[in-house]
């Protein structure tokens, strides 16, 4: 099957009414229902997903000589894609970042659907939520970051 996982944070200022009334029930220019929204699609075939939640993620960064520098960041929600050649996609988010994480039941997809089909998840951030972006598809809290200097320039806080 394929997998495609999105990670939004909605807008607390949205206003359904006003879209209801001016804009057929859609979000407009002054009245976004999405702060930002952001997706990932698995590239090659999957054949299981595994969802962990209140886990570990272990970070890796180069140091300075060369070692690879090892953090464990706790209490995180990580969704595992395995691919048809047994290849790991992992991605995360700091659970105290989550308004919630939403995705079909993976055995009735499977069952009901077959292996043609797209296997959407979504990850809610809590509106207003401050995270840095170390790799694609893992997003840590602030608060959460070991040490200072771990996020390279081409990460995006938020």
């Amino acid at each position: 099957m394929r997998v495609c996982i999105t990670f939004l944070q909605n807008n607390s200022g949205f206003n359904q009414a006003y879209a209801d009334e001016y804009h057929w029930g859609e979000d407009s220019e002054s009245n976004r229902k999405h702060e930002w929204l952001t997706k990932l699609k698995v590239t090659g075939a999957v054949k299981a997903i595994n969802f962990l939640k209140e886990t570990t993620y272990q970070l890796s960064k180069p140091g300075d000589n060369g070692e690879a520098l090892q953090y464990q960041i706790g209490h995180m929600t990580i969704c595992e894609c395995v691919l048809e050649n047994d290849q790991l996609v992992t991605v995360g988010v700091s659970d105290s970042l989550l308004e919630k994480v939403a995705h079909p039941n993976v055995a009735a997809f499977q069952a009901r659907t077959g292996t043609n089909k797209t296997f959407h998840v979504y990850f809610y951030f809590i509106p207003g939520s401050q995270f840095v972006q170390p790799a694609e598809g893992i997003y840590i809290a602030k608060s959460d970051m070991p040490a200072a200097g771990l996020v390279s320039q081409g990460t995006i806080p938020r």
